[in-house]
């Protein structure tokens, strides 16, 4: 078995209602309580750990990817998509002044436009994340 990838990722807005129909009609995500994004390539494998900056909510949290998907047909969001999951233990945090404070003091982000980037991440930095999310 493979050792999970680690990344940092963002949602800037929401899926398209045809969108949604199409995930829900050809996957079981819904009934798994999974929460899903697009993810414009095949980038992302069952397993791999994301720091998920979700733009629309203001808030950042970590996440574990359960599945990914290719739709039978192109979406107005793309054709490839993911599946997660927030790992227990570790708090999703809202997008205050102070949390972009901490993330740019610890050096993991220069400016808030860096969490638009999606980014493997290596697994200290990774930790880091969790660290710094961890804190209050």
């Amino acid at each position: 078995m493979r050792e999970p990838s680690h990344w940092r990722t963002c949602i800037t807005g929401y899926a398209a209602q045809e969108t949604a129909a199409l995930i829900h009609n050809t996957t079981d995500w819904d009934q798994r309580g999974y929460t899903w994004f697009s993810t414009w390539k095949p980038t992302y494998r069952r397993g791999d750990k994301v720091v998920l900056f979700d733009l629309t909510l203001r808030a950042v949290h970590v996440v574990s990817i359960k599945d990914t998907t290719k739709t039978p047909s192109r979406t107005p969001d793309g054709c490839y998509f993911a599946a997660y999951r927030q790992i227990r233990g570790i708090p999703r945090r809202h997008l205050v002044p102070r949390r972009w404070k901490a993330l740019k003091a610890a050096g993991l982000l220069r400016r808030q436009n860096d969490a638009n980037l999606s980014r493997k991440l290596l697994q200290n930095r990774f930790n880091l994340f969790v660290e710094v999310l961890k804190k209050q």
